[in-house]
């Protein structure tokens, strides 16, 4: 006698697909193209940009990466997340180049300060040796540093001296008095370092240095000075 052999089981079904809505569906995929396209584009946003556009780049892609519907807004996310993020990074170095320009200026018109605080002191100790003379030239002053001291570091005319320097003709002159500055051209014509015969160094406009070339105690200064640099 024969044995029946057991029945079959039944064959299982396919797994469904996803339903609209449910995790990894396309639903989510589309909502993730839109994103990255909303945030690709709010990456024109000043200093969140780079931030936002990757971001968008990011969703771009994981919503192709999930076969979304909408190739087209994940595509754009990503475009857009693109041109945002090199923008962003044109923006940031058209604002910092001008300040690293400016902070250079600065750099270099502290430098140029600190040459004539050092030569004011040069000259206090030359003047203090040989009662109360004062050197008839800056390049009378006995500084190992001196050629250094000499020179703007802004300044690129040349000169082996970037300073003019007149001596006071008087014994005991006005401490305002003036005996040094920058050429007008050291710095652009924006401005000078002034050295006062008491030591103090000012940086001065030049309109405020030709206020000052007007005062009678600079008078002697302002005619040499005007005689050096010509009209």
């Amino acid at each position: 006698m024969t044995q029946a052999p057991p029945p079959s089981a039944p064959p299982t079904a396919p797994p469904r697909p996803a339903a609209p809505g449910t995790p990894g569906g396309p639903k989510r995929a589309v909502g993730l193209a839109i994103a990255a396209l909303v945030l690709g584009v709010c990456g024109i946003i000043p200093c969140l940009g780079v931030l936002l556009g990757l971001a968008g780049m990011t969703l771009g892609i994981v919503a192709l990466a999930k076969k979304t519907t909408s190739v087209g807004l994940a595509v754009g996310g990503i475009a857009a997340g693109a041109v945002t993020i090199v923008l962003g990074q044109a923006l940031i170095v058209a604002i910092m180049v001008p300040s690293l320009s400016h902070a250079r200026a600065l750099t270099k018109r502290a430098i140029c300060a600190q040459n004539l605080h050092s030569l004011g002191i040069e000259i206090a100790m030359y003047s203090s040796a040989n009662e109360d003379t004062y050197p008839p030239d800056l390049r009378a002053l006995p500084d190992q540093e001196l050629p250094k001291i000499l020179k703007c570091p802004t300044a690129d005319s040349g000169r082996q001296c970037d300073y003019f320097y007149l001596a006071p003709t008087v014994s005991k002159p006005d401490g305002d008095m003036i005996i040094a500055c920058d050429f007008r051209d050291n710095h652009r014509g924006k401005g000078r370092n002034v050295l006062q015969v008491d030591g103090d160094v000012t940086w001065m406009k030049e309109a405020k240095f030709q206020a000052e070339m007007s005062r009678p105690v600079n008078a002697e200064f302002a005619a040499a000075l005007r005689a050096a640099e010509g009209p």
